[in-house]
């Protein structure tokens, strides 16, 4: 579902955020509910907000009411999980809880917060093919090129891992495509990497076996073309950064 063209003017992008609930005047609104807790029990509240979105079993239509309820209370959304390296937001955009992620964008969760391998909520639905996600993290003003701890930002992510249609938004939006890792790599000259973390099944990523093509040169220098006439037509430069 497309929410707001990325290549619209800035009005268009404030519709986008408007119809997810998740613009300036949702989020202080959203904010001013939530109740004035102790640190003790905000922590207690979060211990129960991340066990739920770490649950196999959650499911993000059926559950965000409870998602809403625990952040109401005053569970924080941006609590750091030292066990599974993770943040509430980095579970919702691994996992495409879409619902449960506009609601912690609203509570006030960092769109750029990273855990400890430095990669962000971005990099995850680019590893895992989370387009919406991605959407929704970019017109809330994500950084497109921050860098994980090997050198990566989220275009070459989602490079390795096969995410043609993510790619392709980054580059839309302005994405560094020369950034080198630190082992030199960029997408030019960089491989896909496969393992039993990041296998990228058809039922968790939603692509076919086509989609799931690792792009070639000719195409990334063709989406590269496309990308620069696009913002050379628009008449206000309004790419989001």
């Amino acid at each position: 579902m497309t929410i707001v063209d990325i290549h619209q003017p800035e009005k268009d992008k404030l519709e986008g955020l408007k119809s997810l609930g998740i613009d300036d005047a949702s989020k202080k609104a959203f904010q001013a509910r939530i109740a004035k807790v102790s640190d003790e029990e905000k922590m207690d509240l979060w211990q129960a907000l991340i066990g739920r979105l770490s649950d196999s079993l959650f499911h993000d239509e059926e559950d965000q009411k409870e998602v809403e309820t625990l952040l109401l209370k005053g569970a924080a959304p941006s609590y750091y999980d030292a066990k599974l390296d993770t943040f509430p937001l980095l579970l919702c955009a691994e996992n495409n809880y879409k619902n449960a992620l506009c609601l912690l964008i609203k509570a006030g969760a960092d769109v750029d917060q990273v855990n400890g391998l430095k990669k962000s909520a971005l990099m995850k639905a680019s590893e895992y093919g989370n387009v919406d996600i991605a959407l929704y993290l970019i017109i809330c003003g994500a950084k497109l090129n921050l860098r994980d701890l090997y050198g990566n930002n989220a275009l070459m992510i989602a490079y390795q891992n096969n995410q043609s249609k993510i790619f392709e938004m980054l580059l839309y939006c302005g994405s560094v495509y020369n950034n080198v890792n630190i082992y030199g790599q960029t997408i030019f000259n960089m491989k896909p990497t496969f393992s039993f973390e990041n296998m990228p099944l058809p039922l968790d990523r939603g692509t076919n076996e086509e989609e799931k093509d690792l792009l070639t040169y000719t195409d990334i220098q063709a989406k590269l073309t496309e990308a620069k006439q696009k913002a050379k037509e628009m008449k206000d430069k309004v790419l989001i950064k």
